[in-house]
């Protein structure tokens, strides 16, 4: 039986991979279930980059009947020139991902001959089999294309898969951790290893672009088959943690609780951690969870002010937020990673203080581990839809200048981003909003506030004292020269108290 050649890339123009990718683990999954030949390449994996040079080598060596290409939102205007760039080596190409799901005659204009829209397994290998001959394109659901006379053509839209069990697991053989770590050891980044038990979110955040594809109706794997996935984690690799990357896992806490009951009669020992939204939780879930080996909670709470709260449609209050973090105070401490999101167009430092105050209130015995963003305006979210005409950011992905790298301008990162990286209005300058000063420095205010009150979960009086003055120091010297801030704070990064001080910080070390 003839097989196809398929290339399934992350393109070198995206932003660099901390792990796994796991739509082409899936889509490689799915094609070689049915017999074709794939090579997956992350070209971002930051100890095994690709040039661009070479992924055109590669093409031309490997001869591909077609090249699947995810595209995400970021940097996406320089991913389009590289895509222009290989469309001359004359081989189809087909764009997936977040954003193409949203902009697909976008993608179509920037040489892509076909769109994928919605879930991809099904749909990829209908495609090889259209590369082959066997199947004509127009009878293909969930794409988009250009036809003889340029016009374009949306087929009927790709049904969800019903059956989530059906779907191959995702190969994590063309993602070895050495690419990502530089080390061969599967704890080299207990982040590394992640896991979807589930599909779809049934809420309407304003601000969340995931329903682009997966849309609002939440499907569900089975228990049994989310653990024979981590088995054959655990065999293949000896992975010894795992993170669940759902939407909302606990949507059905009658299949969460089933799967904690399978995973302890397996005798595997694997640290777990998974994200939720606080009012998901309550305390007979929590010791099971704490007794399955639950390490780490993450929450995307988003804010602690009552009218953002409800702007934003997160569908709970802050009296909300605080009843739930007392069931995780009186289950004993948890490391908790939190969202704020800040600088929504109707926030002024009144608000900024209120959620300052709220976040003081969380019982001292839960390490905290705050992340503090302001909103990105997703295509096809309503918080785009609502703002992007009044405040001048219409298509700001196609703008250089609006979708560059999100890092600090030098190679090294200055001292105090060792420690507060996740303070991102600290060292980022906001791309969408075009902030006024006074904004900004509100937005800086409440980042240093809650960088406090992180280190207050974390040090003693006098050693926070002395993080924070040398965290706002490094910070103060970076944004006047950073030249003259590594003067002062290069010798300092590479101190055992630094390092032993990082650790405790950082959320991905918490196991």
């Amino acid at each position: 039986m003839p097989h196809a050649r398929v290339l399934l890339l992350s393109p070198p123009t995206a932003v660099v991979s901390t792990e796994p990718l796991l739509n082409l683990g899936y889509l490689a999954a799915a094609l070689r279930q049915h017999g074709h030949d794939v090579r997956v390449v992350d070209a971002t994996a930051p100890y095994r980059p690709y040039s661009e040079q070479e992924i055109f080598d590669l093409v031309r060596e490997y001869q591909p009947h077609f090249i699947g290409i995810t595209l995400t939102i970021d940097n996406v205007d320089r991913s389009y020139l590289f895509l222009e760039k290989l469309a001359q080596l004359k081989v189809p190409i087909v764009t997936g991902g977040p954003h193409p799901n949203s902009r697909p005659k976008e993608s179509l204009a920037h040489g892509a001959q076909i769109v994928c829209m919605g879930e991809g397994e099904v749909t990829i290998v209908e495609l090889a089999e259209y590369f082959l001959g066997q199947r004509p394109l127009a009878a293909i659901h969930g794409i988009s294309y250009c036809d003889e006379t340029g016009r374009q053509v949306f087929t009927a839209p790709r049904a969800a898969i019903a059956d989530l069990d059906t779907i191959p697991f995702p190969d994590f053989g063309d993602f070895p951790i050495r690419h990502y770590t530089g080390s061969d050891s599967p704890e080299s980044n207990p982040m590394f290893w992640s896991i979807f038990s589930s599909r779809g979110c049934p809420f309407n955040c304003i601000f969340c672009s995931s329903h682009n594809v997966f849309g609002r109706k939440i499907r569900f794997r089975s228990a049994k088959n989310v653990l024979a996935e981590i088995e054959l984690l655990v065999k293949r690799f000896g992975i010894k943690s795992i993170g669940f990357q759902d939407d909302e896992i606990l949507c059905r806490k009658d299949r969460f609780i089933e799967f904690c009951d399978l995973l302890q009669a397996s005798g595997l020992n694997v640290k777990i951690s998974f994200r939720t939204r606080i009012d998901s939780i309550d305390a007979d879930l929590l010791a099971k969870a704490r007794a399955t080996g639950v390490k780490r909670l993450s929450f995307g709470i988003e804010s602690w002010e009552d009218e953002t709260l409800r702007r934003i449609k997160k569908n709970y209050d802050v009296k909300t937020i605080h009843s739930h973090f007392k069931i995780l105070s009186d289950d004993h401490s948890w490391p908790v990673s939190f969202n704020n999101i800040v600088g929504f167009p109707w926030e002024t430092r009144k608000h900024y203080q209120n959620i300052v105050n709220e976040i003081a209130l969380i019982p001292r015995n839960i390490r905290i581990y705050p992340n503090v963003l302001t909103p990105i305006p997703y295509p096809q979210t309503e918080l785009y839809d609502q703002y992007h005409a009044g405040h001048g950011f219409t298509d700001w992905w196609l703008s250089g200048q609006s979708n560059s790298d999100s890092v600090a301008p030098q190679t090294e990162p200055p001292f105090f981003m060792l420690l507060a990286a996740s303070f991102v209005p600290l060292y980022q300058k906001n791309k969408y909003w075009k902030f006024s000063l006074k904004q900004e420095k509100d937005l800086q205010w409440f980042s240093w506030k809650v960088f406090a009150l992180f280190l207050r979960s974390h040090c003693r009086p006098a050693e926070r004292r002395l993080v924070y003055v040398l965290c706002y120091s490094s910070w103060w010297l970076w944004r006047i020269e950073p030249r003259i801030e590594a003067v002062f704070f290069d010798s300092l990064k590479g101190s055992s108290w630094v390092a032993g001080l990082k650790k405790r910080l950082r959320f991905r070390d918490q196991y």
